[in-house]
């Protein structure tokens, strides 16, 4: 069979799986694009596989959170809250995550005792979002 550069050209992106525009070309020029491309076992193009989700890396817990959704008792919040106050009195400028694994709680847990350790006048803070650092007043 006799070609032109034209016709290569268009066979060769059929080949690739490239548009139906070429196959339209193809198909013109009087070749049939699907069975040379059957030939060849490409008909058509993969899809991409989605990756597989990653799994959380386990997060500790405070003992007395136990399910989700449960709320604090009062002595638990007041007991993290005298703790984180001693934390951060023995080690002013640490960052919520410095001071959650130091304290094994995690950053949401300690958001509501240190807000009212800084409405109580114990903590002041400087800097903003995941810069903010607490220190002793």
């Amino acid at each position: 069979m006799n070609m032109t550069a034209l016709e290569k050209a268009a066979e060769d992106a059929v080949v690739r799986g490239a548009s139906n525009g070429l196959a339209k070309v193809m198909t013109a020029l009087g070749g049939n694009p699907v069975a040379q491309t059957a030939t060849l076992g490409t008909t058509k193009p993969r899809r991409a596989r989605k990756a597989a989700p990653r799994k959380a890396a386990p997060v500790k817990r405070a003992a007395a959170s136990k399910r989700k959704g449960e709320k604090r008792s009062a002595e638990f919040l007041q007991a993290l809250t005298e703790r984180l106050r001693q934390h951060i009195e023995a080690n002013p400028g640490q960052s919520a995550e410095e001071i959650a694994k130091a304290c094994n709680t995690t950053t949401k847990e300690q958001a509501l005792p240190i807000r009212k350790l800084i409405a109580n006048g114990h903590v002041s803070a400087k800097g903003q979002k995941r810069a903010t650092r607490y220190f002793s007043r």
